[in-house]
């Protein structure tokens, strides 16, 4: 998902232990940003570089998760 994030032109970061992004205008699709949502802690420990379970982290898939409702 990295890769095709990539070749989007969206950046994906942590920081604070939340995943950021930063895309230019209408690349962030509401079908990808849906897609993001649900790879999200998989997304988080590639760009950690460690091996997080999402079961470890899912106070902030909730989080993400309220943001896409939103």
């Amino acid at each position: 998902m990295l890769s095709e994030l990539t070749e989007a032109g969206i950046v994906a970061t942590v920081s604070d232990g939340r995943l950021r992004l930063s895309a230019p205008v209408g690349r962030l699709t509401p079908e990808l940003h849906q897609r993001l949502a649900e790879h999200r802690d998989e997304l988080l420990a590639q760009l950690a570089g460690g091996d997080v379970r999402a079961e470890s982290v899912p106070d902030l898939r909730a989080r993400l998760l309220a943001r896409c409702r939103r």
